[in-house]
């Protein structure tokens, strides 16, 4: 939402009118009105504002028009006067920019600094081949790809098994599964949105020796890439070993060979620990490739035991005001309101009773006519605005399990509570919600529902993500579940994890003040699960993976 200064303006109004009749020999405060903060529709990641040369750079989904992208929000200093130039238009209350070339804003307090936002848009491209040695090398100033192909394979043989030259949903042409021949270099046209682009690709012939070339390090197991001398090498075996080792230790896994491209899944690793691997074929050895498992952490207080009550009358799921907060909720924004909490601690239905457990029981209520759902957190409570909290979502967070174990009891009542724009929820059952979510944010995502700030389930910084939805009772007993992590999960498994976020609530569209007041979940013994295989799999424990069918998924998310 955009920040309207009429005040400011009517003072300086009011200021040139004096000017006119009175000299004034008092200097102005020494003050530099800045932009603080900007948002647009499909940006990514946070905006890069360099002060010394007034710019603001952003980067823009690539899927996003350019030429017409909405302003969410933009902020300043000192309450200054943001006016914008050319390259702006608006529609009823949106603003929209022409980010194809820079735009300017004049941002004014006492003086009048002139700001330029530059928009970037990273587009995704590759260019595989089968046998194809290392990594393509593409230009995108002159719209030429290189590729590197195994000596062994002829040019005029090549086998193009996946191509993405332009924007997501660009048309190829001529078909690049149909092209073979690459003695010389081939031109395509890239077509999107009645614009086309001619890019080459040339093929170059390259001589291949053992290489380890990857290894992706996960807690107990490590995916490894290489190459091999030759395609189809049925004497290259692969070794490993822990790097306080010397004897070193023989795969005895299938190795996946893709011409001259290997792959393989290391299995049996000890977590937080240094491995190296070789390539062995014949008498012939690769460089050793040296890697470091992740460690097998969990998020502290997963088992929900700890909570204190504040002065205030708040209850919180850490041993004490002055305990590291990895779990909030939001519940003083309730209290804020009214002494009431949707999240408190439960003390005698437990999944897993002992000396000083706990579960946490989450209710959806209604506080002054204002729904609240209990809700449950990996993050921190920032405050309130209006009739929202303002929530972090997300702790700091190195390591990526393969899912997430526990608990939980459901009780769903009927929806009375709606808003936009899930109005056509009303009458329906409620749905709680377990999710885990791991990411590769700079910071913390901060939510706002007043505006409608929330997590874009199409940023790249996603590495992984899956819900437990259900509307369905559990008839007063816990259900065991397990969110697996799989690959269709995992949005790309290559990078590493800054962040993670896992959230319970009673009321799945809670952030829009839609549900059902008297919807109860209870959460119990969270735990990161590093190894799947010590999940049971005899129907004990409900498994969320790709092929569960979460209830009323048919609903969807609107915005």
């Amino acid at each position: 939402m955009l920040r309207r200064f009429y005040s400011v303006i009517t003072s300086l109004l009011a200021f040139c009118v004096l000017e006119g009749c009175l000299v004034n020999d008092m200097s102005y405060p020494d003050v530099k009105p800045a932009i603080t903060s900007i948002r647009f529709e499909g940006q990514v990641g946070e905006a890069v504002i360099d002060n010394d040369k007034r710019t603001v750079t952003v980067e823009i989904y690539e899927t996003y028009d350019l030429g017409s992208v909405r302003l969410l929000e933009i902020a300043s200093n000192y309450d200054s006067v943001i006016t914008f130039g050319k390259g702006t238009t608006y529609n009823e209350m949106n603003t929209y920019m022409d980010l194809r070339t820079p735009v300017e804003v004049q941002v004014s307090v006492y003086e009048s600094f002139t700001w330029t936002i530059i928009a970037n848009q990273r587009i995704t491209r590759h260019f595989k081949i089968r046998n194809q040695a290392g990594e393509e090398d593409i230009n995108e100033t002159e719209k030429m790809v290189v590729v590197k192909v195994a000596d062994t394979n002829p040019l005029s043989e090549i086998e193009v098994l996946d191509a993405k030259l332009g924007i997501e949903g660009s048309e190829i042409s001529p078909d690049f599964k149909e092209v073979h021949d690459f003695t010389d270099i081939v031109y395509f046209n890239v077509a999107y949105s009645g614009e086309t682009e001619r890019w080459g690709v040339r093929v170059l012939p390259w001589e291949v020796s053992l290489e380890i070339t990857s290894v992706n390090a996960w807690a107990y197991s490590a995916d490894v890439t290489g190459m091999l001398g030759k395609e189809q090498d049925n004497t290259a075996v692969l070794e490993f070993r822990k790097a306080s080792d010397e004897e070193w230790q023989r795969y005895e896994g299938d190795l996946v060979m893709d011409g001259v491209r290997m792959s393989a899944v290391i299995t049996g690793l000890d977590d937080d620990t240094d491995y190296t691997v070789r390539i062995v074929s014949g008498d012939d050895v690769s460089a050793e490739f040296d890697f470091h498992t992740e460690a097998a952490v969990q998020i502290p207080n997963s088992s929900y035991d700890e909570w204190f009550l504040s002065s205030g009358g708040a209850w919180f799921p850490r041993a004490d005001e002055s305990a590291e907060t990895w779990w909030d909720t939001a519940n003083m924004g309730a209290n804020t309101l009214s002494p009431v909490n949707p999240t408190t601690p439960e003390d005698n239905f437990l999944a897993v009773r002992g000396e000083g457990k706990r579960a946490a029981r989450l209710e959806t209520k209604s506080v002054l006519g204002v729904m609240a759902a209990g809700n449950l957190y990996s993050g921190r409570y920032k405050g309130t605005e209006g009739i929202s909290a303002l929530l972090e979502f997300g702790v700091p967070f190195e390591s990526r399990p393969v899912g997430l174990r526990g608990y939980y009891s459901y009780e769903p009542a009927t929806i009375n509570k709606v808003d936009t724009p899930y109005e056509d929820l009303m009458g329906r059952t409620d749905m709680c919600q377990i999710y885990i979510m791991l990411t590769a944010w700079d910071k913390p995502f901060d939510v706002n529902s007043t505006k409608r700030q929330y997590i874009d389930m199409d940023d790249p910084d996603i590495l992984a993500f899956r819900e437990l939805v259900s509307d369905q009772s559990t008839n007063g007993e816990y259900v065991e579940f397990f969110i697996h992590l799989d690959d269709e999960a995992w949005r790309d498994k290559s990078r590493k994890a800054t962040h993670i976020v896992v959230i319970s609530c009673a009321s799945r569209y809670g952030n829009y003040f839609t549900g059902a007041v008297g919807s109860v979940l209870y959460v119990d013994e969270f735990q990161l699960v590093y190894d799947e295989s010590t999940v049971p799999r005899d129907g004990s424990v409900l498994i969320v993976d790709k092929d569960h069918v979460n209830s009323n998924v048919d609903i969807g998310d609107r915005e």
